[in-house]
């Protein structure tokens, strides 16, 4: 049957800011922080894996055994230039054998630079391994490339859904303005 999940399990998917405290940019890309989306573009290399990427580590992104999940974004060619040969959005499971287990979305190489297209890609989980750890990452090919990216979303489930921020995302925002008119209205007070 089918799941509907909903519920975002990735911190700061809005890629309109940096997150230094939670993504790691690579180095060989350029990064353009947007209103709600982001521009990856990068000059040609000669390796990929994964050297081209924005990753993260977070305890919603542990698996469970059996559950299905979809992950989702929203992409845009960059003008000019090509989407890259296998740039891919991709949870990484690192088992502590050192084996390695990659679901991810293939971006299309037809994606336009004129449409926002939604790509997703649904997975059931299964593993007897001992998890180490779980990365997101958001890959380009080695070719010079680039895209905008926006909602991406790893959820439970095997439909995927309209996108909305981690609830830990709407509640740091939150304790950030309560702070900040706190703040404001003891600057006032004095």
């Amino acid at each position: 049957g089918i799941e509907i999940g909903g519920r975002n399990l990735l911190y700061h998917s809005r890629f309109d800011n940096k997150y230094d405290d939670y993504w790691i940019y690579s180095t060989s890309v350029t990064y353009l922080f947007n209103d709600g989306y982001t521009t990856m573009t990068k000059s040609e290399t000669t390796t990929r894996e994964f050297t081209n990427q924005v990753s993260t580590k977070n305890l919603n992104l542990l698996p469970e055994n059996g559950c299905g999940y979809t992950i989702s974004c929203e992409i845009m060619k960059v003008e000019g230039l090509n989407v890259g040969n296998r740039t891919n959005v991709t949870v990484r499971y690192h088992y502590t054998d050192g084996t390695l287990k990659d679901f991810g979305v293939n971006i299309p190489s037809d994606i336009t630079e004129d449409t926002w297209s939604k790509c997703s890609y649904k997975f059931t989980y299964y593993s007897d391994k001992t998890l180490a750890r779980t990365t997101f990452m958001i890959a380009l090919g080695t070719e010079a490339c680039g895209i905008k990216i926006k909602n991406v979303k790893f959820e439970k489930g095997d439909k995927p859904t309209d996108w909305t921020p981690a609830p830990e995302d709407d509640e740091r925002r939150i304790t950030s303005l309560e702070a900040r008119v706190a703040a404001l209205e003891a600057a006032a007070l004095s």
